[in-house]
């Protein structure tokens, strides 16, 4: 039956019970059945032998997850991936297997105690895995490797899309802070010659563009540093990609002070981010806020929001960009 057809009652039981195929599309990530079938068509009792699971089990979770478009299943009940499916190849670019295993790894599980947090005031992640998430990270390998690939491949989604929105041509030198492997850069610098860049992050994830995950990075040096305490490197453009959004506004000021400190009164400040838009309606920055409370306490914003932070910190707004992504830039000049 469409969407359309339905009563509000049995709407409200597929809002209700849609977790059930987000866990089972997690799962048959989780078994890699993507880098398993690659261009092949195979049967859950052939891909079960070699993956050891039951095979009654993997067959249901790929005939459900089918009706998502990620499998089509032939009139054999063996399965292919769809151009959807193939995301989720660890060598698609972009891949969007970690996308799906930090949301349900990491965020998923830190939800469950929505209540809780709606209460305390204590992200959720913190009550379910007993530290702040970027704690967590340093201290986890695997985490932190999750996280910059999850980053990573987030950037290289909307790479395009970023630099065919803003003229970089008759920037410097462009500081990319917190720029995760350096995705964005590497877009950047191989569209202008002309054009040096730094990147600035913290130590895994300059050891991973060292090894080249976000890249080439010619013309760039490579900083590892801290953009609450560290000195952030000189540029006339600065670059701040989905910084802003993990932090409570404190925290976010305090980011945007020592991002103040390193530019010249005729730097800019390029602040790349989601925008809340107008109320009833379901974006990908109003969903995702919600993310970003149960992770961190932080937030989305809007562009006003975003401005008012900005001009407390010593910047002026002076222009927004669409994008043909779910980004904008916003523009700001040091005064």
């Amino acid at each position: 039956m469409a969407a359309e057809q339905l009563s509000d009652p049995q709407t409200m039981i597929r809002l209700s019970t849609g977790y059930l195929l987000e866990r089972a599309l997690y799962a048959v990530t989780k078994l890699d059945i993507a880098d398993h079938i690659k261009d092949d068509r195979k049967t859950a009792d052939e891909l079960a032998k070699v993956i050891e699971v039951d095979p009654d089990i993997l067959h249901r979770l790929m005939r459900a997850v089918a009706g998502m478009g990620i499998f089509h299943q032939d009139e054999n009940g063996a399965f292919a991936l769809t151009r959807l499916g193939a995301t989720l190849r660890s060598d698609a670019d972009p891949s969007m297997r970690s996308f799906v295993l930090y949301h349900h790894e990491f965020v998923y599980p830190s939800m469950g105690e929505i209540i809780s947090s709606s209460k305390s005031a204590t992200p959720g992640f913190v009550k379910v895995f007993g530290m702040p998430f970027y704690q967590f990270a340093k201290e986890n390998d695997e985490a932190a490797e999750l996280f910059n690939d999850f980053i990573n491949q987030n950037t290289r989604f909307v790479v395009p899309a970023l630099v065919s929105a803003y003229d970089f041509s008759n920037c410097d030198r462009v500081v990319d802070v917190g720029g995760g492997t350096g995705a964005l850069l590497s877009s950047i610098l191989a569209e202008h010659e002309t054009v040096s860049g730094t990147l600035f992050d913290l130590p895994s994830a300059i050891q991973a563009a060292k090894s080249g995950a976000g890249g080439p990075l010619p013309r760039c040096e490579l900083v590892s540093g801290d953009f609450f305490s560290d000195k952030i490197p000189h540029g006339d453009t600065l670059i701040l990609k989905s910084i802003l959004h993990n932090w409570k506004d404190e925290k976010a000021l305090k980011i945007l002070e020592n991002c103040r400190r390193a530019v010249e009164p005729d730097a800019r400040l390029l602040l790349v981010e989601r925008l809340v838009g107008p109320p009833n309606e379901l974006s990908d920055a109003h969903y995702l806020d919600l993310n970003m409370m149960i992770m961190n306490m932080a937030q989305e914003r809007t562009e006003e929001e975003y401005s008012h932070l900005l001009s407390s910190a010593g910047f002026r707004y002076s222009r927004t960009f669409s994008t043909e992504s779910p980004y904008h830039i916003l523009e700001y000049a040091a005064q």
